[in-house]
C-alpha cells in the first residue's frame, strides 16, 4: 500500500528538526515546495541544549495544524458553495463530505455524485449526504461528460498533491477533470497541507506510483 500522507508527514519532521538545526538560514515554505522539503546540512550546532525543547514545540505545533486542517476547509465550505447550485463530484470523501454538508447548513443546492467504479464508493457518499438533508443523485463514471455542463462546479479529494499540481487521486477523477476543462467548470480541490508532496511522478515511470511519495 501507498503511504503517501505518512511518508509526507516524516519529511515534514525532518524538516523541522534541519531548519531548527540550521537556525536563520533555514528555508521557507514560501521559496517553493521542493525546497520546504530539503535544506543543506552545514550547520553544526547539533549540542545546542535549547535544540530538542525547539524541536519539541515545532512538533506541536505541526499536530495542531494537522488537526485543525480539516476544520479549516470544512469553514470555508461557504465561500464556495452558493444557493442552487448544482455541484458534481466523483466516489467517496470524508472530506469533501463534511465540506457539503457543512454548506447545506445554511445553502440549498444539489449534488450529483458519481459512482466510482468498481469499488461503488460514490454510492455510500450519496446515501450520507442524502442523509445530511441534500438533494444527491448518483450516475455512472460513464456519464461525467454528458452531465458536466450542467453544473456550477467540481468538487473533489485527492491522496495527495504532487509538486508540480497534479493529483494522485481514484480511477476516474482525470476524465472527470478533462471534462470540466473541456466545458469552462472550475474544480475544487478539498486537501489537507499534510497531503503535499514534493515528488513528481511521470508518465514513462508508471512503477513510481505505487512507491512511497
Amino acid at each position: 500500500a501507498v503511504v503517501s500522507t505518512q511518508s509526507t508527514g516524516v519529511r515534514r519532521i525532518l524538516k523541522i528538526i534541519r531548519e531548527e538545526n540550521a537556525g536563520s538560514e533555514a528555508t521557507s515554505f514560501a521559496d517553493g515546495l521542493s525546497s520546504f522539503f530539503k535544506s543543506d546540512m552545514k550547520a553544526s550546532s547539533i549540542g545546542r541544549p535549547d535544540l530538542q525543547d525547539n524541536i519539541l514545540n515545532s512538533i506541536v505545533e505541526l499536530l495542531s495544524e494537522l488537526e485543525t486542517s480539516k476544520s479549516n476547509i470544512i469553514n470555508m465550505a461557504l465561500e464556495h458553495i452558493h444557493s442552487n447550485e448544482r455541484i458534481l463530484t466523483f466516489g467517496h470523501s470524508n472530506t469533501v463530505r463534511d465540506f457539503l454538508l457543512h454548506g447545506r447548513k445554511a445553502r440549498d443546492f444539489e449534488v450529483i455524485v458519481c459512482e466510482s467504479g468498481p469499488s461503488l464508493k460514490g454510492h455510500k457518499m450519496a446515501a450520507e449526504l442524502s442523509d445530511g438533508g441534500i438533494k444527491t443523485t448518483v450516475i455512472p463514471d460513464s456519464s461525467a461528460f454528458a452531465i458536466i455542463h450542467a453544473v456550477n462546479k467540481v468538487i473533489i479529494g485527492t491522496h495527495t498533491i504532487m509538486a508540480d499540481g497534479a493529483l494522485r487521486a481514484p480511477n476516474g477523477v482525470h476524465q472527470l477533470a478533462m471534462a470540466a476543462k473541456y466545458f469552462s467548470v472550475p474544480v475544487i480541490v478539498c486537501a489537507a497541507v499534510y497531503k503535499l508532496s514534493p515528488t513528481h511522478l511521470c508518465s514513462y515511470d508508471p512503477d513510481a506510483f505505487n512507491k512511497v511519495i
